[in-house]
């Protein structure tokens, strides 16, 4: 080989390399989730639940900043706000009730998934998903929101 042909293949490896580092976070993996509201949930009140799939980078740490209460309090100004940049899923479930697992589809795949559930006690009651959860089963508890995954197969 030739020093040029060497020079020119190490500069679109370097190239490609940078594209890839650039291109932001790997989306996550989500595919199916369920709800199960436990019976003494939320004081047995009932209880909204938001799936926040985000599909911006700029939009996710934006996010993570506001607790279940701000959220539902700004969730339609930021949808007007930031139009194609996330997808939402919501349900109002009553203590003991269930959403059957379901598929999770969106227009692309998402960067982040955050939950917000909108208990009357004061706290966050905020989760992110992490990228390799693949099948995630919300469990709705009597003062705060948990998740159990399990990774994308192999």
């Amino acid at each position: 080989m030739t020093p040029v042909f060497i020079r020119i293949a190490a500069a679109m490896l370097l190239l490609a390399t940078l594209g890839a580092c650039s291109s932001g976070p790997p989306p996550i993996d989500l595919a199916t989730l369920s709800i199960d509201s436990q019976p003494d949930a939320n004081s047995g009140n009932a209880l909204a639940v938001d799936v926040v799939l985000v599909l911006d980078a700029g939009l996710e740490a934006e996010l993570l900043k506001l607790s279940a209460r701000d959220w539902f309090t700004k969730r339609s100004q930021i949808g007007r706000d930031n139009p194609g940049s996330l997808v939402l899923q919501s349900w109002e479930l009553v203590p003991g009730q269930s959403v059957p697992k379901r598929s999770v589809e969106t227009p692309k795949r998402p960067i982040a998934a955050i939950i917000y559930a909108n208990y009357a006690t004061p706290g966050d009651h905020r989760l992110r998903l992490a990228r390799t959860d693949n099948v995630v089963r919300v469990l709705l508890q009597a003062s705060d929101v948990m998740v159990q995954t399990a990774p994308a197969p192999e």
